[in-house]
């Protein structure tokens, strides 16, 4: 069929499809700090992208990778109005390809930016977010959404109490029992240390939740497994001026695993 047959608004459509993955195909996550400046001109374009729904998983992508380690490019991402798009975008749920992409652009947003953190949570992602934890440790959505959660976590008072109140806690426990092999597991475990972090309600919340058994066995995948340094990391948190928490991480176990980390050394 000839250009001319096929009705404009399609060919529009499919215009800004191959547009969103030829830039998408220009980044990725470890571009150097040169190539992402370069690319950052197109970010009004992709968040145009996102909101026009063609391509707008590629575009999606594409902002993911240009806000790795790049504070700017988050900040211009969030000033150009990508959030509110991604977060339409996460309600297509986990069978979707648009959905995971976007909580793997919130995450990257959300890292090391207070201020994204407090704009996500504004623009409604958290209840989304844990609506994708439920697929499972098997779906990279859930991963990914773990991930966004475990930044948004970081360093907020405000967060931790509005991801406790979503739901999120007994999920994230769910995705810890699938083992330290899993990413699934490793991310969730690093969720619940910010969770845990300075936040007393949160630490009752996680520990009635059965998070504790399930962290005590990931730290026997030993100093060489991140799982097992972010189970400690939650422990630690947990236990921060708890006695209960202290009590039961005791009487589940954790003690000698614990002691076989340190004796890895200071260079684990």
């Amino acid at each position: 069929m000839s250009s001319r047959q096929v009705p404009l608004a399609e060919r529009v459509a499919l215009t800004l499809e191959r547009h969103a993955k030829e830039l998408c195909e220009l980044t990725n996550r470890h571009m150097s700090a040169d190539e992402r400046e370069a690319v950052a001109l197109a970010i009004p374009i992709l968040v145009q992208l996102l909101k026009g729904g063609h391509g707008a998983s590629a575009a999606a992508l594409a902002i993911d990778h240009l806000g790795v380690n790049s504070a700017a490019n988050t900040n211009a991402i969030r000033e150009a109005g990508a959030i509110a798009p991604l977060v339409a975008l996460l309600q297509a749920g986990a069978g979707s390809k648009a959905a995971t992409t976007a909580a793997g652009a919130l995450w990257s947003l959300a890292y090391s930016n207070d201020t994204n953190r407090n704009a996500i949570r504004e623009a409604g992602a958290i209840a989304p977010l844990v609506a994708l934890l439920q697929a499972g440790a098997g779906s990279e959505a859930a991963t990914k959404a773990a991930a966004a959660l475990w930044s948004l976590a970081n360093s907020t008072d405000t967060n931790q109490d509005a991801i406790r109140e979503a739901g999120a806690i007994a999920p994230l426990v769910v995705l810890l029992q699938a083992g330290a092999g899993s990413e699934a597991a490793t991310i969730a475990a690093g969720a619940l240390w910010n969770l845990a972090n300075s936040n007393d309600t949160n630490k009752k919340a996680i520990r009635e939740a059965g998070a504790i058994a399930p962290l005590v066995a990931l730290l026997q995948a030993g100093a060489g497994s991140e799982a097992a340094t972010k189970a400690a990391g939650a422990l630690g948190n947990l236990s921060n001026s708890n006695d209960t928490n202290k009590n039961a991480i005791c009487e589940a176990g954790a003690i000698a695993p614990l002691v076989v980390l340190l004796q890895a050394g200071a260079g684990s």
